[in-house]
This record gives C-alpha cells, structure tokens and sequence, in this order.
C-alpha cells in the first residue's frame, strides 16, 4: 500500500502541470478570439465618436485629428462655419465673396441656388417655409489628377465645391457611402455648411462671372410682368443667366446674362 500510495501522488504530480498547460492554451486562444472581435470594433467606435465630437468644431482642430482617423477620406466630411450676414435678411450677392473664400483658394463661381428670396433680393432662413430658406453656391476648381486615376490624357481634374447657407443652428444627420469609409454623422450649421466633391476629369459644370445684376433687379423685373411683390422666389443663376421661379403662382421667368427678360411663362390670368 505503502507504495501504491507513492505512485498515486507521483501521478497526480505529474498530471498537474499538463492540465494546467492546457488549461492557460485555451485560455490564450480564448482571449485572442474576443481580442479579434473587440479590437475592429473599438476601431470603429473611436472613428466614429472623433468624427462626431470634432465635426462641430472642424475649423480649429477637428479636422487634423478626423484627417489622422480618415486620411484623404476626411475631405468628404462637410464642414461649417459663420457668415457676417444676418441670417432674417441674408442678401445673397454680398455674401457671395464670403461663400467663395470659404470653398477655397482656386474656386471659381458656377451656380448660385437661392430658395424663397424676397423682392428685396434677401432670404429669412428663420421662417417657416418647407423646405427651408437656403442658398447654395457652387464652385469648381482645378486640381491635379488623383494618385490612382486611370490614364486619360488629360493634366489636370475639376473639383466641385458646394457652399450651403442656411440658418445657423440646424442640426442635420449627414450618410456618406462610397471611398475606403463610410461616414455616418451629425453637423451642427452654423452659417455656411461647405461640401467638397471627388476629383473627375470632366468638368461638372461652367465657370461664370458673378452676376451683374442683383437679385432685387431681376425681381423688379419680374414684378413688371405682374408677379406680386408679396411672394418669394425661387432663383437660380447659372451660365444660361436667370431663372425665375415661383411655383404656387405658375410663374416662370428667364434672363439672360445682361438681365434681359427671354422667356416668360407666367400663369396669372393673362
């Protein structure tokens, strides 16, 4: 018994540190599988929380840290700034030098979209129309051909850039798909709101002078024709001159570059 009893303790002796070998392998083969799942999605949550604290403020330090997170990504990201103007009575022409320096150096005019301006030539982005107030001025520049663009023969690329304004304040959820990443956000506007498009090598538009005559002049105009002053209008100015637009009354109106009236498709009885 006696040495039954020895060969019993020098078995177990010898089991132990095999079972627990194979005890800490699966434990380590444990952690590396919850590791492997946790990791991407802390990747995840951490570009995604820097991108949503930082959008608001992406004029000071925001968008160097998004661009460390994102890389060349991080131009798709809208980014927001002030205007001087006064968001009850935006005068969309005086603010136009303001819009094209907020697209940037090289940005030239192609179209100004202006939603519900009066016939004082302004915009009150505090009252309650639907859709809301807004203008969008759009610029292109020139840009060298991307890294990885195909061979087509051509030196330089064109860059669209949208400048928003609308009322400080709204808040909007911005979904971005497409590129290495996709963006999913909230930007708080706090004047202008810019968008930047990706390099092509067709141009996605004209360039053109800035107008020559103020939005009041065209309403002036469109006033001569009959449309009440009490309305607002729809204008857009593009290379084809202006469109004059107000759809509850049937009113359509063109311009030409010179502010000549060149088509005229009112409906008010006439």
């Amino acid at each position: 018994m006696k040495y039954e009893d020895e060969l019993k303790k020098m078995t177990g002796m010898a089991g132990q540190p095999v079972q627990n070998m194979a005890g800490n392998a699966q434990k380590t083969v444990s952690n590396i599988i919850k590791l492997a799942l946790i990791v991407p999605i802390v990747i995840m949550l951490i570009t995604g929380v820097a991108v949503f604290l930082f959008v608001g403020n992406i004029d000071n330090f925001g968008m160097d840290l998004a661009q460390q997170f994102l890389g060349d990504e991080a131009d798709r990201i809208q980014q927001t700034t002030e205007f001087s103007g006064n968001p009850a009575a935006f005068d969309v022409l005086a603010m136009l030098p303001e819009a094209q320096a907020y697209a940037g150096e090289g940005a030239q005019l192609s179209e100004i979209d202006s939603y519900f301006v009066s016939a004082d030539g302004t915009q009150n982005f505090a009252a309650d129309y639907e859709p809301p107030a807004r203008t969008t001025y759009t610029f292109i520049k020139t840009v060298p051909p991307p890294e990885n663009a195909p061979p087509t023969g051509v030196d330089e690329y064109y860059q669209q850039i949208k400048v928003e304004a609308l009322n400080p304040g709204e808040t909007r959820h911005i979904t971005s798909r497409g590129g290495s990443v996709n963006l999913d956000y909230w930007v708080t506007n706090k004047g202008f709101i810019r968008s930047i498009g990706s390099p092509t090598a067709r141009a996605p538009g004209e360039f053109i002078d800035a107008p020559s005559c103020s939005f009041a002049d065209i309403w002036q105009k469109a006033i001569e024709t009959g449309v009440s002053s009490e309305a607002a209008a729809n204008i857009t100015y593009d290379e084809d001159g202006y469109r004059f637009q107000i759809s509850t009354l049937g009113v359509w109106l063109e311009f030409d570059q010179d502010c000549n009236l060149t088509l005229d498709m009112n409906n008010l009885g006439r």
